[in-house]
């Protein structure tokens, strides 16, 4: 007689086999799982919000269940059917839906709407420390507007998040590498500047220098010039002086020979009559 656990096994084989046959592996084909084709039209549908539902969805797979906060995902979540509220808690609603919903359904359906589910995969994996798979340039641009007016994931908007604040970092650390620059720059230019008033100033003290040796020397000159014409003056006044003073005499003598030819003259007329 067999072992009755043995029996509960091969049931429970026999039965996952047919759900995983007839309703898990090919449920998007088949007519009757029409239920299941309801609920993903409800994730999906919407591409305003889809990110998010499977964002949080992604989240309780991932966790098996996560604590209740009553925000609209949620909610939103729990009208799709795909999971139920039990004590303050969001499970999925049963262990058919997470095979079929599981998470390479939500990583695929995710690769579907965003561009970047190859970057916020690959930097989760990295522990989320890679910064090389940020978004930059046009790829950040391009996620932001696509993300306007989009409810996403919490996973969605940290990655959209760190990718602007790189961004920023690095336009503030180019901006202040250019401000360096142009600092370095400007410090050169005031140095040059200062090297040439520094120069000039030389320039101007020793030309100053000339300049007051000149005016001594030219006023020197002058004082030398105007003695000398003063010495000229004096000298010839002298001289001046000194010729009336030969004149006087030259004429006094000559007066006075005069009047001794004229009285040499007279004695020698007496001289005569005498004899």
């Amino acid at each position: 007689m067999k072992n009755p656990n043995q029996l509960a096994r091969r049931g429970e084989k026999w039965v996952e086999g047919v759900v995983r046959s007839r309703i898990i592996d090919n449920w998007e084909a088949e007519d009757e799982q029409e239920h299941l084709k309801t609920i993903r039209d409800r994730m999906l549908t919407n591409e305003l919000i889809a990110v998010g539902l499977l964002g949080l969805y992604q989240q309780i797979l991932q966790q098996a269940e996560i604590t209740v906060v009553r925000s609209i995902e949620e909610m939103r979540l729990r009208l799709t059917g795909l999971v139920v509220e039990q004590q303050g808690k969001l499970r999925v609603y049963n262990q058919i839906y997470a095979n079929i919903f599981n998470l390479n359904w939500v990583e695929n359906e995710l690769g579907k709407l965003r561009f970047y589910a190859e970057n916020l995969k690959a930097w989760e994996e990295s522990g989320y420390q890679d910064e090389s798979y940020f978004l930059r340039g046009e790829e950040l641009e391009k996620a932001r507007l696509w993300a306007d007016g989009r409810r996403l994931s919490d996973a969605d908007y940290l990655f959209l998040s760190v990718s602007v604040e790189t961004e920023l970092n690095q336009k503030v650390e180019e901006a202040e590498g250019r401000q360096n620059q142009a600092l370095e720059g400007e410090k050169k230019v005031k140095q040059r500047l200062m090297n040439v008033e520094t120069k000039t100033n030389q320039r101007i003290r020793i030309g100053l220098i000339v300049l007051v040796v000149s005016i001594i020397g030219a006023v020197t000159a002058l004082i030398f010039a105007s003695w000398a014409n003063h010495e000229r003056v004096t000298a010839s006044k002298k001289i001046d002086r000194e010729l009336n003073q030969k004149n006087q005499e030259l004429k006094q003598i000559t007066q006075e020979l005069e009047q001794l030819k004229q009285t040499r003259k007279v004695n020698r007329e007496c001289a005569k009559r005498s004899d």
